[in-house]
């Protein structure tokens, strides 16, 4: 079975080798489920963790989407910030409510730096992850409207193989999947 850039990183990263910028980013494969969503839902109930980008999502749109998965978003980035004043972590919080938190041990290290992908704490954040996926399914939550240009499809494969969890990865309804046309990590141009 080929695997996708973030799930062959994975592997990588726990055996501690260093995820290089060269390490250019491929297309999905069979590994993982790429999601466009659509009104309707597609969710699986088998699905543990999703991920989601949200350049391309108006918020109340992204929020009724999670809360339609009885997911809890958990915002990923390492500085919860963003230009645009809807994406920033009180913001969130407060559309979110209880559905919403912050967990900085899957935040990129390298995100302002230019760096390779690396996770902040991951193993920090295994426990606070199992505990929410005891309650239902998590949306981990990043700005990259692209999963495979995106840490936090590095985050969802890391806990997939830890937690034994299935990930699928949910693309906005306005954005084509179109590599020329997504955030980039710098150094995957």
């Amino acid at each position: 079975v080929m695997r996708c850039h973030a799930c062959s990183l994975i592997g990588r990263l726990i055996a501690g080798t260093p995820i290089q910028r060269t390490d250019s980013p491929l297309y999905p494969t069979t590994c993982c489920k790429i999601l466009r969503h659509t009104p309707t839902g597609t969710g699986s109930l088998s699905i543990s963790i999703y991920t989601i980008g949200y350049a391309g999502w108006a918020t109340a749109a992204l929020r009724d989407h999670v809360l339609a998965l009885g997911a809890t978003l958990v915002d990923v980035r390492i500085a919860p910030t963003s230009k645009s004043p809807q994406w920033r972590k009180e913001a969130l919080a407060a559309l979110m409510g209880a559905a919403y938190r912050h967990l900085p041990a899957l935040g990129n290290r390298n995100a302002f730096t230019g760096g390779p992908v690396a996770l902040n704490d991951p193993e920090r954040a295994l426990q606070p992850i199992a505990a929410l996926l005891e309650r239902g399914p998590v949306a981990l939550l990043c700005g990259c409207a692209d999963p495979q240009r995106c840490h936090h499809s590095v985050a969802a494969a890391f806990l997939a193989e830890r937690l034994g969890a299935e990930v699928e990865h949910i693309l906005a309804p306005e954005r084509p999947a179109r590599p020329d046309d997504q955030l980039r990590l710098p150094g995957w141009e």
